[in-house]
């Protein structure tokens, strides 16, 4: 009959309402507030996702419209601790070195385990090219990578878990991470061990995905993301008169050439099923001076190299030994110099093999829209590799197109994504938050 649970369903649920503790593990693992062997949740999560559609497009309208750059977040993270404060929110957690960091904890005060979801609260420069009547407010910045989203679900996601925090188990940490695109975000708060501090258990995060259909979730084992060391190339030579470019290193050519064959150069030296590398340039300048008639002695081209190995790893090194001797190579075969310098950027992210094949099954029977689980490795790059590090993490792909919006890709001005993936990346989350304390 409708609203009776099975046999099983009643005893546990009943368990856990008398704090009945002398269940093993097993046991535990099906209790309030979801019956993984019913594969069912609570009734509230609907009637108050449902409810709180309309402040979490708000929110999202809000952020989106004042971007802020990595570290400088300070009306996004006042946005987010004053929302958590008015919801009943006390006890947060201070970085010194992130100011801009809002880490809410929500403690049950019973048993289980504890569990860090994470969002990102910078933007990127840019100028947003969509037309929507939330658009950028200002012209330098954007949020082309969908950390509004991030963050407005998240900020929902504590509000309904807080609200019912009288039928949950252990303990949640809502994570606001700043300065996700740049430096010291996840590593600083690894760094000064945070999150170890806290007792964190298990790190969960999901980033929009663009051309994933809405309703749709992608989570795959192993290395997810690639590592990302940055580059800058200086190359220097003899300057001329444009009009006799023998006469010079003619550096521009030279650096022009370099940069194409520097892109290519893994193609060729590199294994590409098992030594995958990537060179990107994405930025080039060469003299000081506009004038048209002359050849500068000096051009800079930077950009970012993706791979699957660490690059303080042996293999990791070798591979920038590599590209190291080619652009020596290259330089001095006409007549220049070239020297680089490196920035080690995020490491390779790792979805913990142990902890997605207990709950993927789970999620599988519990989420109510489509849960791809065999993705493909990304050469995308995020700092949320970190966490990855020390802890069992799930990094998931939120799908946000509805054919016409949420195609383009992030980091680029056309980026947006549909409205509608709000409150589905917030149902998911809610699951995935739920049927995570019995895992």
């Amino acid at each position: 009959m409708p609203g009776l649970k099975p046999p099983h369903c009643r005893v546990l649920h009943h368990v856990t309402k008398t704090a009945f503790r002398t269940f093993t593990f097993s046991m535990l693992l099906v209790a309030a507030p979801v019956c993984v062997r019913c594969q069912t949740l609570p009734p509230w999560l609907n009637d108050d996702l449902k409810q709180l559609t309309p402040s979490l497009v708000s929110a999202y309208k809000q952020i989106h419209q004042h971007p802020e750059l990595g570290k400088a977040e300070v009306q996004t993270a006042s946005l987010v601790r004053d929302a958590l404060r008015r919801i009943g929110f006390s006890d947060f957690v201070m970085e010194p070195k992130l100011p801009t960091a809002v880490i809410a904890v929500l403690d049950s005060g019973r048993a289980g385990a504890t569990i860090v979801l994470r969002a990102e609260l910078d933007a990127r420069p840019g100028r947003e090219s969509v037309d929507v009547e939330y658009k950028s407010a200002d012209p330098e910045k954007m949020h082309s990578c969908g950390h509004d989203a991030h963050t407005a679900i998240l900020m929902a996601t504590a509000e309904i878990l807080f609200k019912h925090r009288k039928e949950l188990r252990g303990k949640y940490v809502f994570l606001f991470q700043p300065a996700e695109e740049t430096p010291g975000g996840a590593d600083d708060i690894v760094n000064d061990h945070i999150l170890e501090k806290l007792g964190a258990d298990m790190v969960f995060a999901q980033h929009v995905a663009p051309g994933l259909a809405v309703g749709t979730m992608q989570v795959s084992p192993g290395p997810i993301m690639a590592s990302s060391t940055y580059f800058t190339v200086r190359v220097q030579g003899n300057g001329s008169h444009a009009a006799t470019p023998e006469s010079g290193s003619d550096v521009v050519r030279l650096a022009a050439e370099m940069v194409s064959a520097f892109s290519n150069f893994p193609a060729r030296h590199f294994s590409v099923l098992n030594e995958p590398v990537v060179v990107s340039v994405t930025h080039f300048e060469a003299g000081d001076s506009k004038a048209l008639n002359k050849i500068p002695n000096e051009a800079t081209f930077e950009g970012t190299i993706r791979t699957f190995a660490a690059m303080d790893s042996p293999q990791g090194k070798a591979i920038l030994q590599k590209l190291d001797e080619f652009l020596s190579k290259t330089a001095a075969v006409n007549g220049a110099s070239a020297t680089v310098t490196y920035r080690a950027g995020s490491p390779v992210a790792i979805n913990d093999l142990s902890l997605f094949k207990r709950l993927a099954p789970i999620l599988a029977g519990t989420w109510d829209g489509k849960l791809e689980t065999e993705g493909e490795r990304s050469m995308y790059s995020e700092d949320f590799a970190y966490y990855s590090r020390n802890l069992p993490c799930l990094y998931f792909g939120l799908g946000v197109s509805d054919g016409k919006r949420g195609m383009h890709d992030v980091h680029t001005d056309e980026f947006d994504i549909s409205l509608q993936a709000l409150p589905v990346g917030t149902r998911f989350l809610l699951t995935l938050a739920l049927v995570s304390q019995g895992s």
